[in-house]
């Protein structure tokens, strides 16, 4: 089963391969579920109910007990998690999705280095044609477009483009009052008591 996968998410492995980066378990689970969707097979609907929408922070728990995704690096009371189990747990999901047994999973999965991971994780995975030339010069920029990952705080992350992130001093105060209206109404939502339907 061929995966095909833009230009601009190969770059992206490679950035975050090359970035010193720790998160938590959930910033790990939220990093993974942002991105799982362009390394899982298209038009492929699971109708074993065997692999979730999402990742979840209990799921990805499963699999570390399993082996199949390393435990983290622990400082103190805290747990970290870097670029090796952001391939393990990208690679979890891909292989669910592509029917492959839990038995041959636990075969190939423990112990491997994180260049057999990566190796792993593209198998099967072509990458999209780049636009011709009677494109439009917009989707030719958003295919080589490169974004920049900055951890906020625990649990907020924010995305510049490369090619946006020239900001002036003038356009910052509007933009933090942006951030600030998106960020109170994402915590207002998630304090709103969830009703069953």
């Amino acid at each position: 089963m061929t995966i095909q996968i833009p230009p601009s998410a190969l770059k992206e492995l490679q950035q975050l391969e090359n970035e010193d980066w720790s998160v938590s378990a959930q910033e790990l689970v939220d990093w993974v579920n942002h991105i799982a969707g362009r390394f899982l097979p298209a038009n492929t609907p699971d109708k074993s109910g065997r692999v979730s929408e999402n990742l979840s922070l209990r799921t990805m728990r499963y699999y570390q007990t399993l082996g199949y995704i390393d435990a983290p690096v622990r400082e103190g009371r805290e747990a970290h998690y870097g670029f090796r189990h952001y391939l393990q747990a990208l690679l979890v999901r891909k292989m669910l999705w592509q029917r492959v047994p839990t038995s041959t999973m636990a075969e190939l999965l423990p112990g491997r280095t994180t260049g057999e991971y990566k190796n792993l994780l593209l198998e099967d995975i072509q990458l999209t044609a780049k636009p011709d030339s009677s494109q439009t010069q917009t989707s030719s920029a958003e295919e080589s477009e490169t974004w920049r990952r900055l951890l906020v705080c625990e649990g907020v992350e924010l995305h510049l483009r490369e090619q946006i992130a020239r900001i002036d001093g003038k356009s910052i105060p509007a933009l933090l009052k942006k951030l600030e209206t998106t960020l109170r109404r994402q915590v207002a939502a998630k304090r709103q008591p969830e009703t069953s339907v």
